[in-house]
């Protein structure tokens, strides 16, 4: 109930989950009663019908709370909600089992001697862990390890938003390159966009980011190396007169705030900018 009446303080905590958690605050924020259905009813029964009929199955492991979504309130912003790991799970569900054949994503304990392991697996038809190559910094090399993200795009969570919203509404991309997103090319159309979106009350909706570069992280962090790369937010408000945007990250309260709109286009564009 708490994350619906503050659907920006939804967040991924230690998990590779940055854009289905902006779709969730987006649901939360816009249909709050089919966010705590789709909580309750996964929670109680393992599976989810979607409005559309299709039937979500979660597996049993799955609806255990990980470690820090056992401990309410959190003591650290940031971090994730077991409500949220719900709301995480069903979603990416609902778009990898409409896959042909179809996959499923579950959540496990993280493994402590694996560097980065969040615990996420997606699963094959026949309940086999998918693997990726993935760049091992200790030996320099391409190693083959369990895929540990969702791998869910932006066109697949456009169209779960569809489903539960009912709105024809798709994230804003500044790269040109997605497809089926609502592209704009330069920072005047995307503050032109911004404030279609405004008229409409469209917010919030998610924008793909540089995390790497300000003006997500700060220039400090940039200089020490953040590690982060692509980063789904979401544009909560839009201030024409000031000329910014308020950006709820899913990194944590403290790291949501207000942002010149050239910047980010600039940043979401691919033009990093490392300090202003």
């Amino acid at each position: 109930m708490h994350q619906c009446a503050h659907p920006d303080e939804t967040d991924q905590g230690h998990h590779n989950t940055c854009a289905p958690t902006a779709e969730a605050e987006s649901i939360l924020t816009r249909n709050p009663s089919k966010a705590a259905e789709m909580v309750v009813t996964t929670a109680l029964t393992g599976q989810w019908t979607a409005p559309d009929g299709k039937v979500i199955t979660i597996d049993k492991g799955s609806l255990q709370p990980g470690v820090e979504e056992s401990v309410y309130p959190s003591k650290d912003g940031g971090q994730r909600t077991f409500a949220t790991q719900l709301l995480n799970l069903t979603m990416v569900n609902d778009a990898l089992q409409r896959l042909v054949p179809p996959q499923y994503y579950v959540q496990r304990r993280a493994d402590d001697e694996t560097p980065g392991d969040t615990g996420e697996r997606r699963l094959d038809e026949a309940g086999k862990v998918i693997s990726a190559h993935k760049y091992d910094a200790a030996s320099h090399s391409w190693v083959l390890k369990p895929d540990n993200s969702p791998s869910v795009d932006d066109q697949q969570l456009d169209q779960i938003d569809k489903r539960v919203n009912g709105r024809d509404l798709n994230n804003l991309d500044a790269r040109g390159g997605e497809t089926g997103a609502d592209t704009v090319h330069n920072a005047r159309e995307f503050a032109e966009r911004l404030h279609q979106l405004q008229q409409q009350g469209g917010f919030p909706l998610r924008i793909t980011v540089d995390a790497n570069h300000t003006p997500i992280i700060d220039y400090q962090s940039v200089q020490a190396g953040s590690g982060y790369s692509d980063h789904a937010v979401s544009i909560d408000a839009y201030d024409e007169k000031n000329h910014r945007v308020y950006l709820s990250n899913q990194w944590g309260k403290q790291n949501d705030k207000w942002v010149d709109v050239e910047d980010l286009f600039n940043n979401a564009h691919g033009d990093k900018v490392h300090e202003k």
